[in-house]
């Protein structure tokens, strides 16, 4: 019996089956965090293609709304579907002008990305998955009217800083106490003011730091920001295909999530929006007032870090620790809303504790797994081994679990084409229909056990294991 066995990373697996999957949807968010109302939104690809929602009458402040561009080839449509390259166009108007602003890529008729977050910052800045932009202005205003449009809005932007209108987690300083954080009260707000965004309804920005070192009046800081918000549903659907639809379309409204996907009320669950995590340096005014300074994007990001930080800073930012400032973030998140973010543990370390500090290093067993990123934790003063869980699986739903005993029936009906397994005993059957399904077996290489005792019907069977 002839089979071919593949060791492979399941990490570079599930890249090549994410570039691979047909993604026909491209998802764009749109959020009005601006402080007027945006109207006759609109967007669409530099090639004409058919579009399932392309405009939105009016965004009131604070709203959110979602468009999307359909890349489908469909035989017998009128649409004309897009076959080279190009970019996807952005039109609206805000305070009697119309602005736009091309951005985003999709090659031979194929998106590369099926999601976008847009943030109306203003009315002539935006925010696309978290880096700013500034649109073009479409009519013939006047450059002296462009000018004072300009410092209107920086008029605006300092005075809502200075009323604390953003979603810092510091409300009031007077009631804040972060010293079992080691942070600052008034140098956290600040970050949380002008670092961090929010992109989902309820979402509460939390910023920590880690102080790398001060010259005169400057402090140099590694920065952490994630934004933080509770979900109390989840979404299940049977099989890859059906959950690539249901997280593309986010509608319960659309036939394959009503027909295919169970959507669950859970008890609720913290998990993350947008974050970033960033080498800055605050310098404090004679009046008091912080001043922020921050590395350009791309090419320019090390080369600004050399020139801006001491040498002895700069040299040790690779050194740095960030899963301590990631957990101030995720304590003082459980604690602001009383509920618990998700942790998967692996295995028991076999070592007391009574804090995470005192279970030390990652073992190298668990290292190595590439399931998810692995790190330490004490709970109820035991080490274990495990990793975060920050999904929002109403968002991103979850493929349905079925039992062993139905996983070992389905291989031995010759219905499945591919096999594979994780160090943690998960194992995924692809099946000939190119559905799949996901099941803990026993011990490891039960499902392979199991192919082997199938005999002649299971030899194409393709076998992965991690």
């Amino acid at each position: 019996m002839k089979k071919l066995i593949k060791t492979l990373n399941l990490f570079f697996i599930f890249l090549l089956f994410s570039a691979c999957s047909k993604q026909s949807l491209v998802k764009f968010e749109f959020m009005n965090n601006s402080n007027s109302a945006i109207q006759n939104i609109s967007i669409a690809a530099t090639e004409e293609l058919c579009s399932e929602n392309d405009f939105i009458e009016t965004l009131e402040v604070s709203h959110k709304e979602t468009l999307a561009l359909d890349f489908s080839h469909q035989e017998g449509s009128e649409c004309v579907y897009p076959k080279g390259d190009g970019e996807y166009v952005l039109k609206y108007e805000a305070k009697n002008q119309q602005y736009s602003f091309n951005f985003g890529y999709y090659t031979a008729g194929k998106p590369l990305e099926n999601k976008f977050k847009i943030k109306f910052l203003s009315e002539n800045k935006l925010a696309i998955n978290g880096s700013e932009e500034k649109p073009q202005l479409s009519s013939n205003q006047p450059n002296a009217e462009i000018l004072d449009q300009e410092t209107k809005e920086m008029e605006s932007t300092q005075s809502c800083k200075k009323n604390e209108c953003g979603t810092s987690s510091i409300p009031n300083l007077k009631d804040c106490n972060l010293t079992e954080y080691g942070l600052d009260c008034a140098m956290v707000k600040f970050l949380e003011e002008n670092l961090a965004w929010t992109t989902e309804e309820g979402g509460i920005d939390f910023c920590a730091y880690k102080l790398l070192g001060k010259k005169d009046s400057s402090s140099y800081l590694q920065v952490m920001c994630s934004e933080f918000y509770v979900q109390d549903r989840e979404t299940v659907c049977p099989d890859l295909e059906s959950r690539e639809e249901c997280f593309v379309t986010k509608d319960i409204e659309k036939k394959v999530c009503q027909e295919k996907c169970e959507i669950n009320e859970v008890n609720p669950y913290l998990v993350t929006g947008g974050g970033l995590s960033i080498p800055v340096k605050i310098t404090k005014e004679d009046d008091g007032r912080f001043e922020l300074w921050e590395p350009r994007d791309g090419s320019y990001y090390t080369q600004d870090l050399k020139e801006n930080f001491p040498a002895k800073i700069y040299a040790n930012l690779k050194n740095i620790d960030k899963s301590i400032i990631k957990e101030s973030n995720i304590q003082r998140a459980e604690k602001y809303f009383g509920t618990k973010v998700r942790f998967n543990v692996s295995g028991a370390l076999n070592q007391a504790c009574e804090i995470n500090a005192d279970c030390g290093t990652l073992p190298m067993e668990y290292a190595l797994r590439s399931t998810c990123p692995h790190e330490v934790k004490c709970l109820e003063n035991q080490c274990v081994a495990g990793c975060y869980d920050f999904v929002d699986n109403h968002d991103l739903p979850l493929l349905k679990r079925y039992t062993w005993s139905g996983a070992v029936e389905l291989i031995h009906q010759g219905k499945v084409k591919q096999v594979s397994q994780s160090h943690a005993l998960d194992v995924e059957l692809i099946l000939k229909d190119d559905s799949s399904i996901r099941v803990k077996e026993p011990k490891i290489d039960s499902v392979f056990q199991e192919v082997e005792k199938c005999g002649e019907l299971c030899e194409d069977i393709v076998l992965i294991t991690e």
